[in-house]
């Protein structure tokens, strides 16, 4: 996070992010929106090489199965975080709630195997949990747990 932050506010981080909020923005600011979009495949992809190659190492094998669910417990890690906490966040708040959002899922599948619910149901515990902003916004309208 620290390195992500840092990284995040130098000036070429600055024109990542102008990149990915508004391209045709960043554009007429003379940003070269392609190199961005290039560079950000190359950061994603060599932190998702570590990762991979990380794991692998502590396993001691490596499979191609090993991704599998990695994007929905990322996606659901964003989304635990920004359930959680609210809208206007900086960004190391952001990150921060993304982390515990992580957490917290991990600590939910834990609790669902440990109530002694069938692993197959483990798909639809995730898919509940990626609907809970659009449950969020029907059922508890502005209830947030920060600030």
């Amino acid at each position: 996070i620290t390195a992500l932050i840092a990284f995040l506010n130098t000036r070429l981080g600055q024109a990542y992010i102008a990149t990915g909020d508004n391209r045709d923005m960043a554009k007429s600011f003379g940003i070269n929106t392609d190199n961005m979009e290039v560079m950000g495949l190359v950061i994603s992809n060599g932190i998702i090489a570590l990762s991979g190659a990380l794991i692998s190492q502590q396993d001691g094998y490596a499979d191609v199965s090993k991704g599998i669910g990695v994007i929905v417990i990322g996606l659901a890690s964003i989304i635990i975080g920004e359930v959680l906490y609210a809208t206007n966040l900086t960004l190391l708040e952001r990150l921060i709630a993304i982390c515990i959002g992580s957490i917290l899922y991990q600590f939910l599948l834990t609790a669902v195997i440990a109530l002694g619910f069938n692993t197959n149901y483990l798909k639809l515990f995730s898919a509940i949990v990626l609907i809970s902003p659009v449950l969020r916004r029907k059922f508890f309208k502005g209830v947030t747990l920060s600030r």
